[in-house]
């Protein structure tokens, strides 16, 4: 079939038998494989190119303008996109459990982000949702099987235009000017995810480089697949291009984690394919190839800020096109015919593939200085104890500087230098406590390092030249399982765990991690998320919603696994080794908590659906089939009131959030009218508006407010979180002079930010510069009682085993310490209140003087 005539890819109906290779008449001949796969079924026509290529114009949006906007315009189209017939025959037929298990887990979501205490993390958390949501409805309503192959060339050259602005990104910023101007005439900035300097990584748009990495991963599988199922040269050049982008941009980001999982799922799917398994491996080794071969250069370009990398990226689709077209497809004719033979060359290619492997992270070579003071990091060796040397054989005398690293340390990244000097002279004594070395060697332009050893015996990889920079660099400088990533990833997996624990049903709302996090670690540090999906979801909607979302998403790899098995479907292991990979890197990563890649991969995952579902309640009666058209049209209609009522919501609130920010009025009475009207407009965050009604109402002290006033009071607090309990103590408790309330309330505050400094200095702060003032002498007794409470807590806390203490700052330590010496001495009354008062007035050495 020539590329003039045809309309879509050449794709042939799932066989039980491969299909005979076919005649091609292209003046450049490629030879075809044998192909099974889907979507054969249909014409597809002009008006079905238009909707695949409107959707992939959408999924692009959907992915870069990071808006609630483009959200709600998602949502606006998912909604219009259930109606009429059609729709409700789709859903019909699809009637399975990722389509009943992805309403469910949207419902329980939705919740989620209402019930949240904190509504400014849980809204934006949710405007992610909706938008891939929104996606994934479009496509069970509106395509079917015909459009597939239509939509992996959308969702494959999304990604590539991606990883084109990423990589440029890392370079000369040709393609990035214009683009991030077109966002931010949509209303989106990319500029803070600008790296400072040029670097060996690829972070990306997301400023992620593993989340890139994931993504890239997909869309790599994506394009292989429509390579290894093409004919048509044309589309294999395209479908090479696609390949080839994606395939280098991820050697680029350096995510190790991410190319081991995408090396897991090339073997899973070498597992599933059953129709051109030794096509898939030729494939899949022609990729590895192109990877290195065009990786190799580009990632030195990237270090040195060389635009020519994205040229290079672009040219590696030809390599694989040539190799594939040249050798690939050719052999795979000839070993196809040769069963015995096909064997014996695949294991052949296997352990060449294996030693080749082995040979790159084994074969080592001496690191030339490129630029003046430029310098290389080197992990040290396991087992070094005592006193030690390096010695080594280098131009010149570098500067070298040698440290080491607590557990501790580890987790904040502080480090104790131990030597600093001269190359030559380079002598130093490990710490008992030491958890990992280093050594950081500064050189000039030109200089070389040969080798180098510890003690003269352990030895030191220098470079591994037939890696790119991005990785060898990470290997030279980290040990994988002490690494800080490593250690880190394993903390906030170990403090989603106890999130969850504290609300298993339902969770703790959207934005739970990043708000509850500094309540249960043992130290302090700032994540927004758990690096692993499924701790995620349970931590912000506990068994209810993981029970749902695992129905959505290990619904679709059913649908894989028995396509797979019955079927024998190409495309249904391709996308089993998309599910694999996804997953898989989601469990290390933050994923599915970057709006991008959650679109990304909600598309991919409804595909098993428009392929393969099955409708659960199928019959042959006409009993059967009214009862399956029933519960259709019921589960569409639940879909779209879904969208209008959460989308309603959202829209709601976003009118609500401009009118506060254009309100302006003189009369406090209009003022507190209007902040009850936002709270009623506002489901997901009206704890501000509520707040500002408290601290407003709480003065005017008129009794046609109180009723609000009093509800608003008993919500904030039952929210338990330091926002607002230390709002309630400083806007109403205390004006109210309702002590006992107000240290009480305090205390519940501080619980959610326990592992903070900041928090506990906060409030010691204002129980010495307001409340003590306010409380006067009458009431000095119960001041001191509720200031050595907080005390008590923080000790409390302190004594848990924790990695890191934390301490008040100097000035409320000795305000602490005078009220314990207060209390031990049994001062009160008017005394007690002016030795206290003498530490913001006199210093704290007359404060203690007078306290002996």
């Amino acid at each position: 079939m020539s590329a003039k005539k045809s309309r879509r890819d050449n794709i042939s109906v799932p066989a039980v038998q491969p299909s005979a290779p076919a005649e091609h008449t292209q003046d450049i001949p490629v030879t075809p494989r044998p192909q099974q796969g889907c979507c054969g079924e249909g014409v597809f026509s002009r008006k079905d190119t238009l909707m695949v290529v409107l959707y992939s114009v959408l999924l692009l949006l959907a992915m870069t303008v990071q808006t609630g906007t483009v959200s709600m315009l998602l949502c606006g189209l998912a909604l219009l996109s259930l109606l009429g017939k059609k729709p409700l025959f789709r859903f019909e037929q699809r009637l399975s459990v990722p389509v009943l298990g992805l309403l469910v887990f949207a419902i329980v979501y939705g919740a989620a982000a209402i019930y949240s205490p904190f509504g400014v993390s849980a809204k934006s958390e949710f405007y992610k949702f909706i938008a891939a949501f929104s996606l994934a409805v479009i496509l069970l309503a509106r395509f079917e099987r015909k459009h597939v192959p239509g939509l992996l060339w959308g969702a494959a050259s999304v990604s590539t235009v991606i990883a084109l602005v990423s990589l440029d990104m890392s370079c000369g910023r040709v393609l990035f000017g214009p683009f991030n101007a077109l966002m931010n005439a949509l209303g989106t900035d990319y500029t803070s995810a600008l790296q400072e300097s040029a670097a060996a990584r690829v972070n990306g748009l997301y400023n992620d480089a593993n989340v890139t990495a994931a993504l890239f991963s997909l869309a790599l599988f994506v394009a292989l697949y429509l390579l290894q199922n093409s004919t048509c040269v044309w589309r294999c050049l395209a479908a090479s291009l696609l390949a080839g982008v994606n395939a280098v941009s991820l050697l680029l980001t350096g995510g190790r984690g991410a190319l081991l999982c995408f090396a897991v799922s090339c073997i899973v799917w070498l597992i599933a394919e059953r129709a051109d398994r030794v096509g898939l491996f030729l494939l899949l080794l022609e990729t590895a190839v192109t990877m290195i071969a065009a990786g190799v250069p580009a990632s030195s370009m990237v270090t040195s800020g060389n635009e020519t990398a994205v040229l290079v990226c672009l040219f590696s689709g030809l390599i694989l096109f040539a190799l594939d077209a040249l050798a690939g497809r050719r052999l795979t004719v000839v070993l196809s015919a040769h069963k015995k033979a096909a064997l014996a060359a695949m294991g052949a290619l296997c352990a060449v593939t294996a030693a080749l492997c082995a040979a790159v992270f084994l074969h080592t070579g001496p690191y030339t200085f490129e630029e003046d003071d430029s310098y290389i990091v080197y992990v040290l060796p396991d087992g070094i104890t005592g006193d030690a040397t390096i010695t080594g054989d280098v131009d010149g005398d570098p500067q070298t500087v040698v440290y080491s690293q607590t557990l501790l340390n580890t987790y904040f990244g502080g480090r104790t230098d131990l030597y600093s000097g001269p190359f030559s002279q380079c002598a130093f004594t490990v710490p008992e406590d030491s958890a990992g070395l280093y050594v950081i060697i500064v050189g000039q332009a030109g200089e070389t390092l040969r080798s180098m050893a510890v003690n003269g015996e352990k030895k030191i990889a220098l470079s591994y030249p037939w890696l790119p920079e991005a990785i060898s660099s990470r290997l030279l400088r980290d040990s994988l399982l002490k690494s800080n990533s490593f250690t880190l990833r394993l903390e906030f997996d170990k403090d989603a765990w106890k999130i969850f624990s504290t609300a298993p049903l339902f969770g703790r709302g959207l934005g739970s991690t990043e708000n509850v996090t500094r309540s249960v670690q043992t130290f302090q540090y700032e994540s927004k998320y758990a690096h692993n999906h499924l701790l995620q979801t349970m931590a912000d909607t506990g068994l209810v919603g993981t029970v749902f979302a695992l129905a959505f998403v290990l619904g679709s790899a059913w649908l894989c696994l028995r396509a797979v098995r019955k079927e024998k479907d190409s495309l249904a292991a391709a996308l089993l080794a998309v599910w694999v990979m996804m997953n898989l890197h989601s469990l290390m990563e933050i994923n599915f908590s970057v709006r991008g890649f959650k679109c990304f991969a909600y598309v991919l995952l409804i595909l098993p659906v428009l392929l393969y579902a099955k409708p659960l309640l199928a019959g042959e009666t006409a009993k059967a089939r009214k009862r399956a058209k029933t519960v259709g049209i019921l589960v569409v209609v639940l879909y779209a009131l879904y969208l209008a009522v959460f989308g309603g919501l959202l829209e709601r609130t976003r009118m609500t959030d401009r009118k506060a920010e254009n309100f302006q009025t003189s009369d406090v009475y209009e003022y507190l009218d209007f902040l009850r009207g936002c709270v009623r407009g506002d489901v997901f965050d009206h704890d501000s508006y509520q707040r500002n009604y408290v601290a407003t109402a709480v003065q005017m002290d008129d009794w046609k407010y109180n009723s609000d006033l009093l509800k608003y009071v008993k919500e904030l607090r039952a929210s338990g979180t330091y926002e607002n309990d230390s709002a309630l103590a400083r806007y109403y408790y205390l004006p109210r002079q309702e002590w006992s309330e107000l240290f009480d309330c305090s205390l519940e505050g501080i619980r959610q930010v326990r592992s903070s400094p900041d928090g506990w200095n906060l409030q010691m702060d204002f129980y010495r510069e307001e409340v003590l003032p306010a409380m006067g002498a009458d009431n000095v007794s119960a001041f001191v009682d509720g200031v050595l409470a907080l005390g008590e807590a923080l000790d409390a806390m302190n004594a848990e085993g924790r990695l890191e203490t934390v301490e008040p700052n100097e000035t409320n330590q000795s305000f602490l310490t005078l009220c314990r010496s207060v209390k031990e001495q049994g001062i009160s009354g008017q005394d007690a209140y002016t030795i206290l008062t003498m530490l913001a007035q006199s210093g704290e050495g007359e404060a203690e003087d007078a306290a002996q």
